[in-house]
């Protein structure tokens, strides 16, 4: 990937040698861990709590990027998901379900995003988009990752559509068996805010 990232000219080739080094630097630190402590204990003290924590990072990143509609015009209202957890996980995660939030206010320290979510839903309560993180896992498992449109999921190998499962459809339609969420969309009106920062346009990839 190192090369490849050089050769489409991602990296220069001095970021090229450093992206290296520090590759090389991580893997020799943690094969001196291995030997040191021993394969059975590496696996436990290094590789599963790696796992695990990969497992709880992704859920997060997939669930916020890939259970809401794409659209031409940035809205993190409409393109983005923040999933609820129990107090207690919120904490351990920092905040990081608080997606809309951040998508608004990227600057903004997670620490306040419990506040401007209360906002949001009762300034916009029909187009803000939550859902608990269990809830929002099971329907990424149960539905594509690829967009074949700005509101439509497809399995490549099988042809299958699926609706981007939103938190909040304004209406469903069938067509071909496959349903298709029809969406109202309508300008948003301005946040109740002095200033807003620019914010990253929405990418279908996280």
């Amino acid at each position: 990937m190192l090369l490849a990232a050089r050769a489409q000219g991602f990296l220069s080739a001095r970021e090229q040698l450093y992206a290296i080094l520090e590759t090389l630097l991580g893997v020799a630190l943690w094969t001196g861990v291995a030997v040191a402590t021993g394969g059975l204990v590496f696996v436990f003290a290094f590789v599963l709590p790696l796992l695990v924590a990969n497992a709880i990072v992704m859920s997060f990143i997939l669930t916020n990027h890939t259970l809401s509609p794409l659209t031409e015009v940035n809205d993190p209202l409409l393109n983005s998901l923040s999933v609820t957890t129990p107090r207690f996980v919120e904490w351990l995660t920092l905040g990081f379900g608080y997606h809309v939030e951040h998508h608004l206010f990227p600057a903004m320290s997670a620490r306040h995003a419990p506040e401007v979510c209360a906002l949001l839903r009762g300034h916009y309560p029909g187009r803000y988009q939550s859902m608990p993180l269990l809830r929002a896992t099971l329907a990424l498992h149960s539905s594509a990752r690829i967009y074949k449109d700005a509101t439509t999921l497809v399995d490549p190998s099988s042809g299958r559509e699926w609706p981007v499962p939103r938190a909040n459809e304004t209406l469903v339609r069938h067509e071909a068996d496959a349903p298709v969420v029809v969406l109202a969309l309508r300008p948003a009106p301005p946040l109740p805010s002095r200033s807003s920062p620019s914010v990253p346009p929405h990418s279908a990839r996280p």
